[in-house]
């Protein structure tokens, strides 16, 4: 867990913030916005109305976690899928 905080400290290291969670929603969609591909399932949560403004935030900010958990530079599409489970409580272990 402390390898995840170093990799987010890094990541951040010339912003005024030190954790995921601090991230402000407009760095998130900006500056640490995640390819296409890895946004589908967002994407596909929002247009069913699964998933609020606020929550697309919250699963960005879990699928950058997740991302700093396995060592990844970004989150993928399993990171974001993860998040999304995690955020509808889903089971995701494997």
């Amino acid at each position: 867990m402390l390898h995840a905080r170093r990799r987010a400290a890094q990541r951040l290291a010339a912003t005024p913030w030190r954790t995921n969670a601090e991230i402000p929603a407009s760095a998130l969609h900006s500056d640490f916005r995640l390819s296409g591909a890895a946004l589908k399932p967002i994407a596909a949560s929002v247009d069913r109305g699964a998933l609020s403004a606020h929550g697309v935030d919250q699963i960005l900010r879990i699928a950058w976690t997740l991302a700093d958990l396995t060592g990844k530079a970004a989150p993928d599409r399993d990171d974001v899928a993860a998040a999304l489970a995690l955020h509808h409580g889903d089971d995701v272990r494997t």
